[in-house]
């Protein structure tokens, strides 16, 4: 199983499957019609959560036209309020190059 928590830009916090977990499931559960992404990870998170974690956003947010991510935001920069994420975003758990689902311990 693919686990990962997804935040929607209404501020829904959900845990979801996708499996596979690979870029077709990402793009998926990002939805908007994302096809490029974006790996974002901040110190913020990384003290929140006690772990290295990314968000995984939709790389072309803005000329998309989606709607601001305030919860996401939050996580990417608490510091900057001009810096917003916008449309859906998921985790992951790095690994090197490659990026996993969450565990359960997660």
């Amino acid at each position: 199983m693919g686990n990962t928590v997804r935040i929607t830009t209404d501020n829904k916090v959900s845990v979801i499957d996708i499996t596979p977990f690979d870029r077709d499931g990402w793009y998926e559960a990002i939805g908007c019609g994302c096809d490029i992404i974006e790996r974002v990870h901040t110190q913020i998170m990384f003290d929140l959560f006690k772990m290295p974690l990314l968000m995984i956003v939709d790389e072309e947010f803005y000329s998309r036209g989606q709607l601001s991510n305030s919860a996401a935001s939050q996580l990417y920069c608490k510091s900057f309020p001009y810096n917003t994420i916008r449309g859906n975003v998921i985790f992951a758990v790095p690994d090197g190059e490659d990026m996993l689902p969450l565990s359960e311990e997660d």
